[in-house]
């Protein structure tokens, strides 16, 4: 079927599922490759100090994986 053989609405169709198409290639380019994070163990802490040694680990882990601003 060539596109002379479509409707109005139809061809509309088409033409709108062109541009979708042309902003999701536009979209996929610009966002950027991101590495995956090492894992991070669940916390074991039994005490909030221990919680925040277990915290402070997973922002350095974040830090370094380029997922979060370092500290200035």
């Amino acid at each position: 079927m060539a596109i002379a053989d479509v409707s109005n609405a139809e061809k509309g169709w088409i033409d709108a599922h062109d541009v979708i198409q042309r902003v999701i290639t536009e979209v996929n380019a610009e966002v950027p490759v991101t590495e995956v994070m090492p894992n991070q163990a669940d916390s074991v802490a039994a005490d909030v100090p221990a919680l925040v040694v277990d915290f402070n680990l997973l922002l350095d882990k974040l830090k370094a994986a380029g997922l979060m601003v370092a500290d200035e």
